[in-house]
């Protein structure tokens, strides 16, 4: 049961073509350096790998891991896309109670819809407050169903699970189809703000153009602030589109397809996105802290280096290159999974450098700055978990979640690998 669940959700996650092909060519590899284009990112070979022991196992029911978050204690908060948030204690021990269970609400049955995200409030320790992200389905008689991609609060109190009809929905998103939701939420460690990841909304190769489109808040990052405004959030006055009067204010970066997994760089507050690609780029993006937003990553006239769709392409346009891509054709990949910058201490080998995974491959990478704009990327191979997600603890620490066993493991330290 447990492989037909994760086999399903490869499959929807990825939604796209899978290539064989043959061993990578350099062109397989791609990066830019201001305006200098790399066809070829040297990957540097290292005689180490990173090492991963098993954190937490046996969650109940085993479920797709989408999220793990730390709320400030070591505690971690596991969520899964049936609707559940679970609880490990700082020493990996799962607790017996449940933190929140709308199972009853959340739709999880179409592709690649149910409990995608959580974020924690700044100040939880104070106002107990969590944000999740999640997909409902409406029915009404004799018509279509429609899907709704929706973001709620809820307030831990002492009595757990979270009573469900505490739920206040701060934002809800019609979806045309069950795909590309993203699904991925921070509060920004300069600002305070809520972060959304939004995909496309899956209409295929987005003949809605919702990707360049911003009347629409599909295939974009949004930032909110969920502190003040009626009756559900404000728009921060320095959002770049908020006086454009055709445009919706909460854009804070547009031009992606699937945004799966996003983070923030705790040190510096520079951002990284995993953009998962349709037919043959998977992409990470980067904003740079202070640079007051406003990025168009280019989807769906660009996907990875290339021209995707040229009728969706705009003359005047200034897209955004990712700073490193990789082809659907290097060793089965499918669908990248951001991770994090490492910051902590366990690990020095890793100081420095965003991890991140491939859903189909599972490879874990990572990507280093040499300080002046180039990135190398790092290969540690395949290490036999779907990774769905990655969590980082409150010391900067780092976790992942395997879709395969539904275990979450802690990067403790390196493997000789030769």
């Amino acid at each position: 049961m447990k492989q037909k669940v994760v086999l399903l959700f490869v499959f929807l996650l990825v939604v796209s073509s899978l290539a064989i092909g043959s061993a990578a060519e350099p062109s397989m590899l791609h990066a830019k350096d201001g305006e200098i284009e790399l066809n070829y990112l040297p990957v540097v070979s290292r005689p180490w790998a990173p090492q991963l022991e098993k954190f937490v196992a046996d969650l109940v029911p085993p479920a797709v891991v989408t999220d793990i978050v730390d709320p400030g204690d070591g505690r971690l908060f596991i969520v899964t896309r049936d609707g559940r948030i679970q609880v490990s204690a700082p020493d990996g021990t799962l607790q017996p109670d449940l933190l929140l269970d709308i199972t009853d609400k959340v739709y999880d049955d179409g592709n690649e819809m149910g409990m995608l995200g959580l974020a924690v409030h700044p100040d939880f320790v104070t106002n107990g407050q969590i944000f999740v992200f999640y997909g409902e389905e409406i029915i009404f008689d004799s018509q279509p169903p429609v899907f709704r991609a929706i973001v709620a609060r809820y307030v831990v109190g002492v009595d757990l699970p979270i009573d469900p009809a505490t739920e206040k929905r701060i934002l809800q998103i019609e979806l045309p189809t069950t795909r590309h939701h993203g699904g991925a939420m921070h509060f920004g460690p300069q600002d305070g703000y809520l972060y959304i990841g939004i995909g496309d909304g899956g209409t295929g190769r987005d003949y809605a153009g919702n990707g360049q489109s911003k009347e629409t808040l599909l295939g974009k990052i949004l930032r909110i602030d969920v502190d003040n405004g009626s009756p559900y959030y404000a728009v921060p006055p320095d959002n770049p589109f908020v006086s454009d009067g055709t445009s919706r204010g909460e854009i804070w970066a547009l031009g992606l397809r699937n945004p799966w997994r996003f983070s923030f760089d705790r040190q510096t507050g520079d951002m990284f996105i995993g953009d998962v690609g349709e037919e043959t780029w998977e992409e990470i993006n980067f904003i740079p802290a202070g640079s007051g937003g406003g990025q168009n990553f280019g989807w769906s006239c660009m996907e990875g280096p290339d021209v995707f769709k040229q009728e969706a392409c705009e003359e005047d346009a200034k897209y955004i290159p990712p700073i490193f891509a990789y082809h659907h054709q290097l060793h089965g990949e499918c669908a990248v999974t951001a991770g994090y910058m490492y910051r902590g201490e366990a690990v020095p080998e890793l100081a420095g450098q965003f991890l991140f995974g491939d859903l189909c491959s599972t490879k874990l990478m990572s990507l280093k700055p040499d300080g002046e704009g180039v990135w190398s990327m790092r290969d540690y191979g395949r290490y036999g978990h779907f990774v769905t997600t990655f969590g980082e603890r409150h010391d900067g620490e780092l976790f992942l979640g395997d879709g395969n066993s539904g275990n979450i493991y802690q990067i403790t330290g390196i493997a000789q690998t030769e």
